[in-house]
């Protein structure tokens, strides 16, 4: 008698998605047609033995996610939770620690499970080579992409625009008569991607410095190190933006360190509007991001993608950018003459 195991390999889609065909839930009509009329030809007749209930795959959604303690990706799961427990999915959390090793090792833990999905933001800006995502999509395991995860091949991806982003954060600073702009955050060479390419390709518009860049490595400290250099440098900068509220408040604290106030001697600007953003002093100006906008449209998309799975071809990647908004609080004010 043939298995669930066995007709789903048939139909070439996972055995949770027969499970659901059976069940008539969650699944795509001419997918569902299909495997009911498979399971007809080999006469399939369910029956609770025990070998056959052990081969029942349970189905699982993989999230592979930089790390549980950024407020991002702890708001990111809430959402995954509640809209995975709707469909009686389980969720399953890979930890890349922003790392390209930790990454394909996820990517081949989940492969090898055979989930019905992956929603995956690396956290890395190395790109994900071809062959590692290919591996994955050829067992009809839709992917969709989260903000920093760069890939070698097209995937579904809904972010953050950093180059909006970055335009905006340089002519709000601008606009205030700032002259001097520095951003602080994790850098890469030559600038290429992400939020500090979005700053540098603002600032080069408008023929300001690029000299004011402030790399994170990784703890608080290097942040206010490299603060502290800047702001001993002639010229010094009037104005910093902070790829995250986090090292924003890092600055406001090295800046007091150095005898200077914020925003009378330097404006601070934040990114991603946390809960502490207005309860700093002064009250931090901070971009929102809009996460659970981002995160319901990159979980919605998913489940689209887990419903026609077994037509990937028939669809090509999504790209959806996500706009900022910015929230103006004390923390900037216009540059002081002199």
């Amino acid at each position: 008698m043939i298995t669930i195991r066995e007709l789903a390999r048939l139909a070439g889609v996972a055995p949770s998605t027969v499970m659901r065909a059976l069940q008539n839930c969650h699944v795509a009509p001419d997918t569902r047609e299909r495997i009911l009329a498979l399971a007809e030809k080999h006469r399939y007749v369910p029956v609770a033995r025990v070998s056959d209930t052990l081969l029942i795959h349970h189905p699982v959604i993989g999230c592979i996610i930089p790390g549980t303690r950024n407020m991002g990706n702890a708001s990111l799961l809430d959402a995954l939770v509640e809209k995975a427990g709707c469909h009686n999915y389980h969720l399953l959390i890979k930890n890349t620690r922003s790392l390209l090793a930790r990454t394909l090792e996820a990517l081949r833990s989940l492969e090898a499970l055979k989930v019905d999905g992956i929603i995956m933001h690396s956290g890395h800006f190395t790109a994900i080579p071809a062959d590692a995502i290919q591996r994955v999509l050829a067992r009809n395991i839709p992917i969709v992409t989260l903000d920093v995860t760069p890939t070698e091949t097209p995937l579904d991806w809904v972010g953050i625009d950093e180059a909006a982003l970055g335009e905006a954060a340089v002519a709000y600073l601008h606009g205030l008569g700032h002259e001097h702009i520095g951003y602080v955050g994790t850098l890469v060479d030559e600038f290429t991607v992400g939020r500090p390419y979005g700053v540098k390709q603002a600032l080069e518009r408008r023929g300001l410095s690029t000299a004011y860049f402030v790399r994170n490595d990784g703890n608080l400290a290097s942040v206010q190190r490299g603060v502290r250099m800047m702001l001993v440098s002639t010229p010094r900068p009037t104005a910093f933006f902070a790829a995250s509220d986090t090292e924003a408040m890092a600055v406001i604290s090295e800046v007091a360190h150095q005898g200077l106030s914020v925003p009378r001697h330097v404006s601070v600007l934040g990114c991603g509007e946390y809960p502490q953003a207005p309860l700093t002093i002064p009250p931090l100006s901070s971009f929102d991001l809009r996460r659970d906008s981002l995160y319901q449209q990159a979980i919605d998309l998913l489940f689209e993608r887990i419903l026609h799975q077994d037509h990937p071809p028939l669809v090509p990647p999504q790209r959806v950018p996500i706009t900022a908004r910015l929230v103006t609080r004390g923390s900037c004010a216009p540059c002081a003459p002199g």
